[in-house]
């Protein structure tokens, strides 16, 4: 076994020890006060209206793009950029990348955490579904490394797809805790969750041929 194999296992198994840890607390302890914290200091951001209404109507566009019908548009849109750029492994691997979202909704029943009220936030737009964790990362990761190794794209396009990858695994984040419908810990659970899919969806990727 490769060192650099040992030391991914080694990654994500002490990622997966953090998962279960913060899983297993979070589901007793659904409500924390740093979360509630976080999320009212967060919401309280712009010191006038016009700066509320760009941060505020920002963020809803940017959390509407975890939507299915935005995400499906995303999704196969670069698949089909990357096929048309004969990177045809890339491509089935971006098809393959929200499959990292039924794992996440099947975690969401085994946590069963309930998400923010608006007793203690402000909830933009209620959702009935359990809080933890938080997804949306793995899409966007695996775009960073196969943009990176993309070297067929013009500059300027690996620049842009690099650049709004990072952005979203970023934005939507923030989006999520802003808009009321998750607290803080339920996205530092989406990152370890999504993290451990991602580094479990590159190792495959590398098994297949690695970058055409």
């Amino acid at each position: 076994m490769r060192k650099q194999t040992k030391e991914t296992i080694a990654v994500i198994g002490v990622a997966f020890l953090a998962l279960i840890i913060l899983s297993v607390f979070v589901h007793y302890y659904p409500v924390l006060r740093l979360d509630v914290s976080i999320s009212r200091d967060l919401q309280s951001e712009g010191s006038t209206a016009l700066n509320k209404g760009f941060i505020y109507w920002t963020l809803v566009l940017v959390s509407s793009m975890g939507n299915v019908i935005p995400s499906a548009v995303i999704v196969l849109g670069l698949s089909a950029l990357f096929w048309l750029y004969k990177y045809k492994k890339e491509a089935v691997f971006i098809l393959l990348a929200p499959l990292s979202v039924v794992l996440n909704s099947i975690l969401k029943l085994i946590i069963n955490r309930p998400r923010p009220t608006s007793s203690l936030v402000n909830v933009v737009f209620p959702e009935a579904n359990s809080s933890f964790p938080s997804s949306h990362t793995v899409l966007f990761g695996f775009l960073i490394l196969a943009t990176f190794n993309a070297k067929k794209f013009p500059l300027w396009l690996r620049v842009v797809i690099g650049l709004f990858s990072a952005a979203m695994i970023i934005l939507v984040s923030f989006s999520r805790i802003y808009l009321g419908a998750h607290w803080a810990s339920d996205v530092v659970g989406g990152y370890i969750f999504g993290g451990i899919l991602l580094l479990i969806l590159i190792q495959i990727y590398e098994r297949v041929g690695g970058p055409q």
